[in-house]
């Protein structure tokens, strides 16, 4: 026989194996376009569906496996639509007319490869009836040949691209002889009367488990947070808002493609090496296939290491030094929260507005250092001038460890070095007793003050000598008006009975970008699908429109400079918006190392 060769060919002519001949689905929900099956819990709809229903449906495809979703095609490199059945992958090509809008992969091609590389042995050629086909140099006959001509032929089947043998089923560890076609594998069996003596291979199943794992796995998530460190104002808001952004973005489910999501958390309590230590007993012992957290910078650079030693995907927030996506930059992390750069970017204009002698104060540890010289390169680059540690070691910053209570020392240098405007730069409990010596000591008095601004209880507790100063707000739920944001609010409240908090949002992002990843990959956790699917992700969240930039992994996002204007409104409304930021307005530099050739 002899037929010209196509990589794709649609199904064409009558089906003479109708849906009618086997038991159909148990009570699958039809609603205009769009068909449910309880078995698997999946809704083929669309053009899809008119597929499936117009060419052979359950005996041919089988039932979905899968919701739709991007994938990479195998074939040729592009990324299509498709939905995973027992026995078949649909592709969309809407670049085709129809009938050739939908094609099926090649899955025989890739199952008999993979499984075969060297060609099944033992092969016998059948002499019944049979028939060569010029275009692979196989033969079909017999039963199998009378099933293929009756159940789509080429267009369904392909060409056989093997001649019968034994094989041991992976379904049911049985010996069946069967024989391989470009989209489907034969079974033969002769205990079962016709139509039924010629069943197909799940080849659908089997790739699917291949490339996703299996069905409806459950998915572990490392959560690292604070509850008992340095930090452990900002773990409870990570943990509600990841808890709360996971109820969001599954629509309450708590699944993805089947699969529960659970949550393992651990307390790193601020301290490197139990961050390190804890990481690696979340993916070890735990089983987690994803990392998100943590609130402290230098836990997050350590994390960052243990992620891409294990080859997991680490979701990072809200911990904001730039080298985490910057000079320590790895393909494993990614951002849910902005880096330091940005807040500074946001501040940059305002500040030289100001005064033009500036000095910093900031805790000694990789966020402070980083959040330093993010501010130093933004004051200079606008002509504004530091009058202490102007060197590129220290960034016009005077440091104090992470831990200290007693800020005399450190302050009485802050006014000593004649500064205009003091910038400060803090994160944790030390923010209070930080603005109450700064009050004692007359700082608010001396200079200007200029600070990122905190969380609502630091505020009500530390900031009432700062009112009508000017800052970042990573985020306050009062400031942004969107679907999201109003969910989170709501919800929130439902919940803890107080808004959103500082870092609740970064929370919520990071289970965002989770959920899309993960359903853009079947619900496969493993690493090369995740980036791939969050590198250039655009998604809406509680602050507006986000954007995951390919090269580095920042997120870009909307930021806002505001002006606080009291201490005390019972619902945490102290902020005056000055101005929104679209997220490019702020996006920092790309910090990548030249050598891994990432920036553009």
């Amino acid at each position: 026989m002899s037929l010209k060769k196509s990589r794709w060919l649609p199904v064409a002519g009558a089906l003479v194996l109708m849906l009618s001949m086997v038991p159909g689905p148990a009570n699958s929900l039809a609603q205009g376009d769009s068909r449910t099956f309880p078995e698997t819990g999946k809704s083929v709809k669309g053009k899809f569906l008119t597929y499936w229903t117009e060419h052979g449906g359950l005996p041919q495809q089988g039932f979905p496996i899968s919701d739709e979703m991007q994938e990479k095609s195998d074939t040729d490199g592009k990324t299509y639509t498709v939905q995973y059945f027992e026995r078949a992958v649909f592709e969309l090509h809407p670049e085709n007319q129809a009938p050739y809008d939908v094609l099926l992969s090649l899955l025989g091609n890739f199952y008999y490869k993979d499984k075969y590389p060297s060609g099944a042995p033992n092969q016998k050629v059948s002499t019944t009836n049979a028939t060569k086909f010029n275009q692979t140099g196989k033969t079909l006959g017999g039963k199998f040949r009378e099933y293929w001509e009756k159940n789509g032929g080429l267009a369904q089947q392909g060409y056989p691209i093997s001649d019968e043998f034994q094989e041991v089923s992976a379904l049911d560890g049985k010996t069946y002889t069967v024989q391989y076609f470009e989209r489907a594998v034969f079974e033969l069996h002769p205990e079962n009367q016709a139509p039924f003596d010629v069943l197909l291979s799940q080849l659908g199943t089997f790739q699917h488990k291949r490339k996703y794992g299996a069905v409806g796995q459950t998915i572990t998530v490392g959560l690292l947070t604070d509850q008992s460190g340095s930090l452990a104002i900002y773990g409870p808001m990570l943990e509600r808002g990841f808890e709360l952004g996971l109820d969001y973005a599954t629509g309450g489910t708590n699944k993805v493609s089947g699969g529960n999501i659970k949550v393992v958390t651990k307390d790193t309590a601020s301290v490197v090496d139990t961050g390190v230590s804890l990481a690696r007993e979340a993916i070890e012992k735990d089983g987690a296939k994803v990392l998100v957290g943590v609130p402290n910078s230098g836990v997050a650079l350590g994390v960052s290491g243990v992620a891409a030693q294990n080859k997991v995907v680490y979701i990072a927030s809200p911990a904001a030094s730039p080298d985490l996506t910057g000079k320590n930059f790895n393909p494993y992390t990614f951002r849910a929260g902005r880096t330091s750069v940005q807040d500074a970017l946001t501040m940059g204009a305002a500040l030289v507005e100001m005064g033009k002698k500036f000095v910093q104060i900031a805790p000694d540890y990789a966020f402070g250092r980083g959040s330093a010289a993010a501010f130093y390169n933004v004051v200079k680059a606008k002509g504004g001038q530091f009058v202490a540690n102007d060197n590129d070691r220290d960034f016009g910053a005077i440091y104090a460890p992470q831990d200290t209570t007693d800020f005399t020392p450190y302050l009485n240098q802050v006014l000593d070095s004649g500064a205009e405007v003091l910038i400060v730069t803090w994160a944790g409990a030390g923010f209070v007793p930080l603005f109450q010596q700064m009050q004692q000591l007359g700082i608010f008095d001396s200079m200007v003050v200029a600070t990122g601004m905190g969380d609502n209880q630091t505020l009500a507790k530390g900031y009432a000598d700062a009112v009508n100063s000017v800052g970042v707000s990573v985020y306050h739920y009062a400031l942004f008006d969107t679907p999201a944001n109003k969910w989170l609010t709501d919800m929130h409240r439902e919940k803890h009975n107080t808004p959103p908090d500082l870092f609740t949002e970064g929370g919520f992002i990071a289970a965002q970008m989770l959920v899309k990843a993960l359903e853009a990959n079947g619900g496969n956790p493993a690493a090369d699908g995740l980036i791939k699917s969050l590198e250039g992700m655009q998604f809406a969240g509680p602050k507006g429109d986000y954007r995951v930039r390919p090269e580095d992994h920042v997120l870009l996002q909307p930021m806002t400079l505001v002006k606080l204007t009291n201490t005390s409104d019972k619902d945490f409304k102290f902020f005056q918006l000055l101005r929104a930021f679209k997220a490019d307005e702020t996006a920092p530099p790309c910090e990548v190392p030249a050598a891994m050739n990432r920036c553009k």
